[in-house]
């Protein structure tokens, strides 16, 4: 299952209103979480994607396909408001499009990839969440940003009712085990604001707010892996 057919799922067992839903760190149109809601034209849909050439695209094919319930926010959720120094990869000469924050010494790309690996560095704007999540009124969230999702969970407003959030990905014959540089930062929130893991699907962890989860569902609550 995708991950929207999977959020898709988790929205309809627990029959769950939703309005306004919000993916940072897109990447593309092709593997958007959210672009599916958009064409259903089920609800607004807040795209945030800081690299030029993929916000450009996603707008294009929004403007294309007529998705009016569609805004890009072309920017990286970040630690402060500025601009910072973003870092994309350069595999095979080519960049695979899925860049990163500096995140202060735990640069996931080292942890993840290995030393060697060639960048190519371009400057972004930076704002914290809250200068996107304003009102507090997001319903599902999706963040996947190399390791830096800790930074849009700190500082959002709203508290929706389910959270996507890459956070750990096994070993297999072709990348070591890698952890969310922020795991513990993010399960201590997930905990102190009362949200419960309710599935697991690769590297991605979802988080659903405890108060809409059915009574007959509590059951099938997982335990937080410890890392």
């Amino acid at each position: 299952m995708s991950s929207y057919e999977i959020l898709r799922s988790l929205i309809l067992d627990n029959q769950l209103e939703v309005k306004k839903v919000c993916e940072v760190g897109v990447y593309n149109v092709r593997y958007s979480n959210m672009l599916p809601f958009a064409r259903q034209n089920e609800c607004k849909v807040i795209l945030v994607e800081p690299q030029p050439n993929l916000a450009w695209k996603l707008r294009q094919h929004a403007q294309t396909n007529g998705l009016e319930n569609v805004k890009v926010y072309e920017v990286a959720a970040g630690d402060a408001k500025g601009v910072s120094t973003f870092r994309v990869p350069q595999i095979g000469g080519a960049s695979d499009s899925s860049g990163h924050l500096p995140l202060g010494g735990k640069d996931v790309f080292s942890i993840r990839q290995g030393e060697n690996l060639n960048y190519k560095e371009i400057k972004v704007p930076t704002v914290t969440f809250d200068a996107i999540d304003t009102v507090g009124d997001i319903d599902i969230l999706s963040v996947d940003t190399e390791g830096a999702e800790w930074f849009t969970i700190k500082y959002m407003k709203s508290r929706p009712f389910l959270i996507m959030i890459e956070m750990l990905a096994e070993a297999n014959d072709n990348q070591p085990r890698w952890v969310n540089p922020y795991y513990h930062e993010i399960v201590q929130w997930m905990k102190q604001n009362k949200y419960s893991l309710v599935h697991r699907a690769h590297s991605d962890y979802y988080f659903q707010r405890d108060d809409v989860i059915p009574e007959l569902k509590r059951s099938e609550v997982k335990k937080i892996p410890a890392v």
